[in-house]
């Protein structure tokens, strides 16, 4: 595209067709990180050609140009000014843009709230699921990386409810899972699993499994023990996954020494966990396990020993 259009512009500088080069070099060039030489075309248009039709959307590509250069002294004022005069022209694709570099200025700014808000504006003008879902990702993607998990589940839901994408769907509903634990809603993820598992998003085994155990951990954590060990026990007879058996085993020997300080169970869970894998990070974990109730049975005999002396 750069380079057909520098022909354009090199050989056939008189050419109607020149604002049109023009354009298509500053877009490739900001697809390439190259913001410099964005904004110089862009700019270039803006100030060379006011009668193309691309001349309101570059106005917008040339600030979200400044932003990425992070010259940001004068973008908001720009953005506003730009905005009251396409309120007459009622273009979606241009709000949309306009919307998406708004709250991406806010959100440089710190300003997370006006940010979200921003986006959320967007959303309005725009049909398509697959630009929605792209949307409400990057939200997630903010609002997680900045510990606002509230927002963050709150997207991971919408991704949920408009991807068309099985994948996408699923590695939403994984995240989701992820945030709502750190909030320790223990309670919505086992509605969520329950709601859904039986869905035809989750139409393989590995998946059952997958989701199935993380049902029994959301149990597990929100302190129903009988539940989740039912679980853990459907997994390991159910499934043919050695990874999960060796998890299962491994938060059984868990409960048992935790919860219920059933030191032989214990122990025959985490043998089981080294039977089924002698490398897994459980393994490990399990190991550790193992010598410390050593350690605690050879004080509780020295102890034992002494007392009766």
């Amino acid at each position: 595209s750069i380079s057909s259009s520098n022909i354009v512009i090199s050989d056939y500088n008189d050419s109607k067709y020149v604002d049109d080069a023009i354009y298509y070099m500053a877009r490739s060039y900001f697809s390439l990180s190259k913001f410099y030489k964005s904004e110089k075309y862009f700019s270039e248009l803006v100030n060379n050609h006011p009668n193309s039709k691309y001349y309101n959307e570059s106005r917008l590509w040339l600030e979200y140009s400044n932003l990425k250069l992070n010259i940001l002294d004068s973008i908001f004022i720009n953005i506003l000014e730009i905005e009251q005069e396409l309120i007459s022209k009622n273009n979606k694709d241009l709000f949309f843009l306009l919307y998406n570099l708004k709250g991406d200025f806010f959100i440089k700014k710190n300003k997370f709230e006006e940010g979200f808000y921003a986006f959320e504006q967007a959303l309005k003008f725009v049909n398509s699921k697959s630009k929605k879902t792209m949307l409400y990702s990057k939200l997630a993607y903010i609002s997680e990386s900045k510990n606002m998990f509230e927002k963050a589940a709150e997207y991971l839901d919408k991704i949920q409810i408009f991807s068309n994408n099985s994948e996408t769907k699923i590695e939403a509903l994984r995240k989701w899972i992820d945030v709502m634990g750190r909030l320790k809603r223990y309670d919505d993820i086992i509605l969520k699993i329950e709601d859904s598992i039986n869905s035809s998003s989750f139409d393989t085994e590995k998946l059952q499994d997958e989701f199935n155990m993380e049902l029994a951990i959301a149990y597990m954590n929100n302190k129903d023990f009988s539940k989740s060990k039912n679980l853990f026990n459907d997994i390991i007879n159910s499934s043919v996954q050695r990874r999960i058996q060796c998890e299962s085993y491994y938060w059984l020997g868990h409960i048992s020494l935790i919860q219920e300080f059933d030191l032989e169970l214990a122990k025959e869970y985490f043998d089981l966990v080294l039977e089924t894998m002698r490398t897994s990070d459980f393994s490990k974990k399990t190991k550790q396990y193992l010598n410390e109730i050593k350690s605690y049975d050879r004080i509780l005999n020295e102890y034992q020993s002494n007392d009766e002396t």
